[in-house]
């Protein structure tokens, strides 16, 4: 079997998810981090809504990106509605996912999701 690395500008494919998390008997929770621009994170969605069944929480940086500028690198371009932190947001919330809006409210719904106390 050929082995791909992965290089910038590659599409991720979210059926590929490293070592098999969804179906790994120790993996409790995955935790999901994405950006701004393009279409990843909503093909993850749908993924996720079809084949994982353990708890996913989700952080997408760029919700105070202003729109229509780049941010980083030519794949986080949004336009429009597409692409925006709040789109990817409401897909991935649509199938279950928490969604903090800063890392810090990220890592307090992975521990509200694992049933543990601050």
């Amino acid at each position: 079997m050929r082995r791909h690395r992965r290089r910038p500008g590659r599409r991720h494919h979210p059926h590929r998810l490293p070592g098999s998390l969804p179906g790994r008997p120790d993996t409790e929770l995955i935790v999901l981090i994405g950006e701004i621009g393009g279409d990843a994170e909503e093909r993850a969605a749908a993924y996720i809504r079809d084949h994982v069944t353990k708890p996913v929480v989700g952080y997408i940086a760029g919700f105070t990106a202003p729109e229509g500028k780049t941010m980083g690198h030519a794949g986080a371009i949004v336009s429009g509605s597409s692409g925006t932190a709040a789109a990817k947001q409401e897909a991935l919330e649509a199938v279950g996912v928490g969604v903090g809006n800063t890392p810090t409210e990220t890592a307090r719904l992975v521990l509200d999701r694992l049933g543990v106390e601050a």
